[in-house]
């Protein structure tokens, strides 16, 4: 029942609340009770500094139920290919820390970078551009990578842990990437068309991925290679899948 376009969401870690991001309505940020879905609150993203500036296209947004944490490019307009990591009070809209690192880290402008940010009070966000992937720490501005890949990435996904990232490609497959070395561990296959979402399990024994080709799958990643223990059909593509605090039910977003 809401109007506004909501293109990001981010689940606190405990699941009682959302938060999301738009830009038709100015680039609010807004807090959700996830039982009721009965708004909490928001604020505005700009910077109380420079309250006139046009904010860039969110990429990424987490959620720990106090901070909301966001990741963006700059537009072109303001400070072209600068990437920015941003650290809001949820309870407040205070704005607590901002970093800022050229683009020109993986050697190319105007990109369409891939952000992940994870929930917890972690420092590191994770990129890739094509075939590169990186690591930078907002708090030091120490930056690893690039690394390239075989494949391009997409939507890479931190683990709960903190030890690897699941990224979808364009062939239909999800790469397994150690954030300690940003190498490949494993590769998943057995979707035939494109990826739409993956999510860690909260232990990140298993890994639910959704895709264009009418399936939800279920991926044990204990075993050695991981392997697809579970397969969903859908009557349409799956636009979205989510697992349970407990990993025993998967909820999915379907076009039927």
């Amino acid at each position: 029942g809401v109007p506004e376009r909501r293109y990001r969401l981010a689940l606190s870690p405990d699941r009682s609340w959302y938060a999301t991001i738009d830009t038709q309505a100015g680039h609010a940020i807004l807090r959700w009770d996830a039982v009721s879905g009965a708004p909490l609150g928001e604020f505005r993203h700009a910077d109380p500094e420079r309250p006139e500036e046009k904010r860039g296209h969110v990429m990424q947004l987490a959620y720990d139920g106090v901070r909301v944490r966001i990741a963006y490019s700059a537009t072109a307009d303001t400070a072209p290919n600068e990437l920015r990591f941003e650290e809001w009070n949820a309870m407040t809209g205070r704005l607590e820390r901002v970093a800022r690192r050229s683009a020109f880290v993986l050697g190319t402008s105007g990109a369409r970078w891939e952000l992940c940010v994870p929930s917890r009070a972690d420092d590191v966000v994770w990129l890739a551009h094509g075939k590169s992937v990186a690591a930078w720490n907002t708090r030091s501005d120490a930056f690893v990578g690039p690394v390239e890949q075989s494949e391009q990435l997409l939507d890479p996904e931190l683990s709960h842990d903190g030890a690897r990232i699941a990224a979808r490609t364009k062939t239909g497959s999800i790469v397994l990437l150690a954030t300690s070395s940003l190498e490949p561990i494993a590769t998943l296959v057995g979707h035939t068309n494109f990826i739409t979402d993956v999510t860690f399990a909260s232990d990140d024994s298993l890994l639910v991925s959704g895709s264009l080709d009418h399936t939800a799958r279920v991926w044990d990643l204990a075993q050695r290679p991981p392997q697809s223990i579970a397969t969903l059909v859908h009557p349409a593509q799956v636009q979205g899948a989510e697992l349970s605090a407990d990993g025993e039910h998967v909820a999915t977003l379907s076009s039927d």
